[in-house]
């Protein structure tokens, strides 16, 4: 991992000063860094101490540099090459140059690994440092004083391809229905509630209604400011905090002012109304360090209702309106649902930047994996929310008579109601794969007498819509390398929102009364 030590700016271009050792020079400029980290509030403690206290203005965490000296001259210091002093020095070095690179807590994580490689012996060290630390302990023991070809060794081997590649792990959703009857229940709960309990579960509430619309990071929503809401000209909107820590971009200030930026989201008077009512109720209470929105539920050196706060209140209410705290839904869930409910609904120039512009492709890509089976959970929570059991027994459920309200269409009937009178426009709402409109089995509005070609149906339509959710994401990754337009994005989204349509038709169907 390259350190940039300083830059210089020439006349044509900016020669950036490389840090390829951690010798006297180098150490001195991480004592002058430390000081103004200090001075700035970033770092509280001594250089030399064994640990320093670090905080971004939203959590605290501590930087432990101590580790055991014995193992170390007896394990590590031998292929290492320097003392146990000159280690536990250069690893403060290396921290303070990270500092603005990276996140306070990843910094953490590159501290911890780098402890544990004090305590190990070359081979070890091969073997047992983590996938994504790798680089890490490369460049740092590239960087230490002195040298020896065994260390030079460990250092080639920690530069390799790792043998088995770290895959991220996309976030396990849980099934769809869950959050249909969340929603509810928060609809149903907070009609009755009192007004204790409203301002208790307030978080809650807020985040459910935002977030599940405005596609959020848990982060941003727990630092909305105190002051976010206004009302001009009869419109209602809200000041949220997004964060600017994008792409690696730009290096982190670690103060709220400076990595976030505020942005202003239009939304509805009754959510205005709600957070005007929340403000009001609370104005007698303790108001978080920070200027944020909601009120802590205890002291904390951190100054506002934390993440951790808010996983505990999503628990309590979760046990409260469903006798089950571990039910499955969880803070950083909505802003996937977010994106999903965008893409279904055609999708807006809003949405469209959102996804070109997210700082992990993979990541993107969990937001349109299998968006066939949301289909299918809104459906049969639809018809199928009240039964605790399987929604599907294993019977097929199809019409045993004639449909009372069809038209005779070939070797089917069509459904739509304007057909009788010849009324044609619902041939419309449909078209082939192809994109020839007015062809039956592609319809959803037709139902074919013989129940094998419905499934098969049901199977091309199911098939469409993670192919056109792929196509989407094909032309997300076309605007991100400059070979496309947002509009493509739009365009993608569109078909995604028609296969979607035409799939949700076939499957109310067979699971509930038809309605067109």
């Amino acid at each position: 991992m390259q350190i940039v030590l300083d830059a210089e700016a020439r006349k044509d271009y900016i020669r950036y000063r490389l840090v390829t050792c951690l010798d006297t020079e180098t150490r001195e400029k991480a004592r002058e860094l430390f000081g103004d980290y200090c001075r700035r509030g970033v770092i509280t403690g001594r250089y030399a101490a064994g640990d320093w206290q670090v905080t971004d203005e939203l959590s605290r965490t501590t930087y432990d540099f101590r580790f055991d000296g014995m193992t170390f001259r007896k394990r590590c210091g031998p292929w290492i090459g320097c003392t146990a002093g000159c280690y536990g020095e250069s690893m403060r070095a290396y921290v303070v140059f990270q500092l603005g690179r990276y996140t306070l807590s990843y910094i953490r994580e590159i501290l911890k690994e780098l402890k544990a490689l004090a305590e190990m012996d070359a081979e070890e060290a091969v073997s047992r440092v983590r996938d994504d630390m790798r680089l890490h302990a490369a460049g740092f023991l590239a960087m230490l004083p002195e040298g020896n070809d065994v260390r030079d060794y460990v250092i080639e081997m920690l530069e390799e391809e790792p043998q088995k590649k770290n895959r991220k792990e996309h976030r396990k959703l849980a099934d769809f229905r869950y959050f249909l009857r969340f929603d509810r229940a928060m609809e149903d709960f907070w009609g009755t509630a009192d007004d204790a309990q409203k301002v208790f579960y307030f978080p809650v509430f807020f985040w459910w209604r935002l977030t599940c619309v405005l596609p959020l990071r848990a982060t941003e929503f727990l630092v909305t400011p105190r002051d976010c809401v206004r009302i001009e000209d009869g419109r209602c909107s809200i000041t949220i905090r997004r964060t600017r820590l994008k792409k690696g971009i730009r290096r982190i200030a670690y103060r709220l002012e400076s990595d976030y930026e505020k942005k202003v989201y239009e939304i509805p008077e009754g959510l205005y109304r709600e957070i005007r009512w929340y403000q009001d109720s609370t104005s007698d209470k303790p108001l978080p360090a920070l200027g944020t929105l909601f009120i802590k539920e205890r002291e904390t050196p951190s100054g506002y209702f934390t993440y951790t706060q808010m996983r505990r209140r999503l628990m309590k209410f979760c046990g409260l309106v469903f006798g089950d705290e571990k039910y499955p839904v969880h803070p950083g869930d909505t802003r996937h649902l977010a994106m999903i409910n965008l893409m279904l609904s055609g999708g807006s120039p809003v949405i469209c930047r959102e996804l070109a512009g997210h700082e992990d492709l993979d990541i993107s890509s969990n937001y349109y994996a299998n968006i066939s089976a949301v289909v299918e959970s809104s459906v049969l929570e639809m018809y199928h929310g009240a039964y605790d059991g399987p929604a599907i027994d294993g019977k097929l459920l199809f019409p045993a008579a004639v449909p009372s309200d069809g038209t005779r269409m070939g070797k089917g009937w069509c459904l739509y109601p304007g057909m009788k009178e010849g009324d044609m426009s619902g041939c419309l709402d449909s078209y082939s794969a192809d994109g020839m409109l007015g062809v039956c089995r592609d319809c959803r509005h037709f139902r074919p007498d013989d129940p094998g070609i419905r499934l098969d149906l049901e199977k091309a339509a199911k098939k469409r819509v993670d192919d056109d959710a792929a196509y989407l994401f094909r032309m997300i990754e076309q605007v991100r390398k400059s070979l496309g337009y947002t509009e493509d994005i739009q365009e993608a989204m569109l078909r995604l929102q028609a296969g979607a349509n035409r799939y949700r038709g076939l499957l109310k169907g067979r699971f509930g009364k038809e309605q067109v």
